[in-house]
């Protein structure tokens, strides 16, 4: 049996709430049978499309109507309970096909700490929320302090930092719930931003990339394996060109140096989190596999294993 911690990104569960509760009996149809197969499972999942709605909701209410605004760590946390649900329903259902014995899905509500020194913070990159002409967006800045930038020919979008966690307040919480269940979700959407103050922690208006706090996640658990999926069968080099080719196992450290070979949308941030955890500990490694293929990936007999050495 491994400890897997499984990174899956928000698009994989659709862009409307209408197709929500298809796209998420399909996750389940890839992730129970990791867990019926005998691993443990911390899933972590991205949430762009989903929270994106949640903000705008709120952002929408707040400028028709005068209704209270809404922070992204508020936001966040909706969408881990909405979708959490969602995802630890069908979870449940489908393992209930082949092993009704199996100890239901927790979702815990995720704290993210992270550092207000962290450079991200005076450089945000995250775009959220939809496109305003620029006097809309110099208007929301002068009101809010947001930050808006161009996007091609679309408008003017709100961006967000993105800083990387630095840990969970519910560490203790989850590793005793290992000993227990055998499928947990957690840090949904990266978790809820929170710094410490002088009482303990507040909430922090940044969002944070699922890859990303996932790998920290993984580290924290004492993974066996970080296992981030996509809708590609492999890592691929050069991808769009004649020279593209798919890898099916590399070391953390010829993964550095292909970095600028990744052309594939969101691939560099994968990469970049599977060389951490595979260099963060002993016989450790991540796999970066298509989600259709989650359990033939743990089993080493599909994906792009990357490994320290």
């Amino acid at each position: 049996m491994s400890r897997i911690v499984v990174a899956l990104g928000g698009s994989a569960l659709g862009d409307a709430p209408q197709e929500q509760p298809d796209k998420v009996v399909e996750i389940a149809k890839a992730i129970a049978p990791l867990v019926n197969a005998g691993h443990q499972v911390i899933l972590c999942y991205g949430d762009a499309p989903q929270v994106g709605l949640i903000n705008l909701a709120f952002d929408l209410a707040h400028r028709n109507t005068g209704s209270p605004a809404m922070h992204m760590g508020e936001c966040t946390a909706m969408d881990e309970g909405y979708m959490g649900f969602h995802l630890a329903q069908s979870i449940d259902n489908e393992m209930a096909k082949t092993c009704p014995q199996k100890q239901p899905t927790i979702t815990i509500l995720t704290q993210a700490v992270v550092d207000e020194k962290d450079p991200a913070f005076e450089n945000p990159t995250k775009m959220i929320g939809e496109y305003y002409t620029e006097e809309q967006a110099k208007k929301y800045s002068e009101e809010t302090g947001d930050k808006y930038v161009k996007v091609g020919d679309k408008g003017w979008r709100r961006i967000i930092a993105s800083p990387k966690p630095v840990g969970f307040c519910e560490e203790t919480t989850l590793k005793t719930l290992l000993n227990q269940h055998d499928m947990i979700i957690a840090a949904g959407g990266g978790g809820i931003p929170v710094a410490r103050d002088e009482y303990g922690y507040k909430g922090i208006p940044a969002v944070i990339d699922k890859d990303v706090a996932a790998e920290k996640l993984a580290e924290m658990l004492d993974a066996d394996m970080l296992l981030l999926l996509v809708h590609t069968d492999k890592v691929i080099l050069d991808d769009g060109t004649p020279e593209g080719h798919e890898v099916s196992e590399i070391t953390a450290e010829d993964a550095k140096k292909q970095m600028d070979r990744l052309k594939q949308i969101g691939m560099q941030t994968k990469v970049a989190a599977a060389v951490d955890f595979a260099e963060s500990g002993m016989g450790r490694k991540a796999i970066i596999a298509n989600v259709h293929h989650a359990l033939e990936a743990a089993d080493g007999r599909s994906g792009t294993i990357i490994k320290a050495a």
